[in-house]
């Protein structure tokens, strides 16, 4: 069994039920010691895991495989607040949509010379360089 890229047979049972439970949105109502309880590992055994890199990769990825299951819904509820007028919900099925992008313009001036006079400057510069043969 895998979790987007982690290979959850390199955790024992104890651990993936941790997994399963820590993935869930607010524990599913349980403390951490009422998880380390009940998976039957003691809660320092517990708190060891949360430090481990690879643990908390394997929690962050199965929450967020837990969220996709739910995004039809999140966009549905977001479709009916559009349809009602709401305009940030409007803003975020056009930008989901790719019909509205955020765009910025930026203007670079170099010390306040215009882009010819760059130019001149790149071209004398190129020039010396030639004459002291490189």
């Amino acid at each position: 069994m895998a979790i987007k890229g982690i290979d959850l047979s390199k955790f024992h049972e104890k651990q993936r039920m941790a997994i399963e439970i820590l993935a869930q949105p607010g524990r599913g109502g349980m403390t951490l010691d009422e998880v380390a309880k009940y998976i039957h590992a003691d809660p320092k055994t517990l708190f060891r895991w949360r430090g481990e890199p690879e643990f908390v990769n394997a929690v962050t990825q199965k929450a967020i495989m837990n969220l996709h299951a739910d995004l039809p819904e999140v966009f549905a509820a977001n479709m009916e607040r559009a349809k009602a007028g709401e305009v940030r919900s409007v803003d975020l099925v056009y930008k989901l949509l790719g019909l509205l992008v955020d765009k910025s313009e930026i203007e670079v001036k170099e010390n306040g010379k215009s882009e010819e006079e760059i130019d001149t400057e790149i071209r004398r510069m190129r020039e010396k360089l030639k004459e002291q043969g490189y």
